[in-house]
């Protein structure tokens, strides 16, 4: 078994890390959405890199986006050695919360979810992500057959009750304003990150939002990682609009954006929280995806160590710069 000492971890600047870990598209994804705003932690032995932790730091709020160890050295304490050193981050930034998550779809999802809960992770809810090849089966041309039988006379409907939508590059500074208070009045609806640009590259053009006397009260929020890709990072709709059909102008808008740019892949996630938007998917994006896969998020809460405060705070990580 490897201990911790032949397990060296370091913390990896995000040009390097990008460097060494371009050929797994996951890791390579995190690096350009989180920058120099993500914190990238790697296991060493034998001067080889065996596996690696990706993480971005909030407000009293750590998020593990991937843990990641090398097939031929797992189950040989390497991961728990990573968890170790992400939580001590976490507590060396002041205590707080770390969040993380693990995919159904995962190969190894019950030893994972066994492993985060051993470690006394929780269960915080799940997030449902449906995605396909715009171009593909059913894709666009699937949308298209939708939008013709019943979703246009949904539109038009909507329309004459005084729903209307339009694309976060032509809103407002008062929509705006009116999307951060949402947020604040339900966690799942927050966008104040990704309005700020703290949750990677948000597509304003593709980007939109329905409003009803002049209040958003849904929205399609996307993400741009690459030249042929989409993800729509939040779909969200108001409490007090559910099951109104209040959510179609937005996701039907972004994804007529999304074709006219040609975008290849498309994903959208949305929170089991947010039911109205959930129902929405699986109702009606079911006619435009192919895939779907199931996030469980787990969180844990950690404080600061009378040994770390004792440091006054001392940097633990050696980085490596070459």
């Amino acid at each position: 078994m490897i201990s911790e000492a032949r397990a060296e971890v370091r913390e990896i600047l995000p040009e390097v890390f990008g460097k060494v870990c371009q050929d797994n598209r996951l890791a390579s994804y995190y690096v350009l959405t989180l920058g120099s705003a993500g914190r990238y932690l790697a296991a060493f032995q034998g001067g080889i890199m065996i596996g690696y932790a990706i993480c971005r730091a909030g407000n009293n709020e750590l998020t593990l986006c991937l843990l990641f160890v090398k097939e031929e050295y797992r189950r040989r304490g390497v991961a728990a050695c990573l968890l170790e050193e992400v939580e001590a981050l976490c507590r060396l930034n002041g205590g707080g919360r770390i969040e993380c998550c693990i995919s159904e779809y995962s190969d190894d999802f019950v030893s994972l979810k066994d492993f985060f809960e051993k470690r006394g992770y929780v269960l915080s809810g799940k997030l449902f992500v449906f995605w396909c090849d715009g171009y593909g089966d059913p894709g666009y041309a699937g949308w298209e057959r939708y939008m013709e039988k019943r979703g246009e006379g949904l539109l038009r409907w909507l329309k004459d009750d005084g729903f209307e939508s339009v694309y976060l590059e032509d809103a407002g500074e008062d929509i705006l304003s009116s999307l951060r208070e949402l947020g604040a009045r339900d966690k799942e609806l927050d966008v104040s990150g990704l309005l700020d640009g703290r949750q990677g590259p948000l597509s304003r053009r593709i980007s939109s939002v329905t409003v009803k006397d002049g209040r958003p009260v849904a929205f399609c929020m996307a993400n741009a990682p690459d030249d042929v890709s989409i993800v729509f990072e939040r779909i969200g709709v108001a409490a007090e609009y559910k099951n109104t059909g209040a959510i179609l102008p937005a996701v039907s808008m972004s994804i007529r954006r999304c074709k006219e740019f040609e975008y290849e892949r498309i994903l959208y996630a949305v929170y089991e929280s947010n039911s109205s938007a959930l129902s929405f998917a699986e109702r009606v994006l079911s006619h435009v995806t192919s895939a779907r896969k199931v996030q469980h998020n787990y969180f844990k809460r950690v404080g600061v160590t009378r040994e770390k405060s004792e440091k006054g705070g001392e940097k633990i990580w050696k980085i490596l710069k070459s």
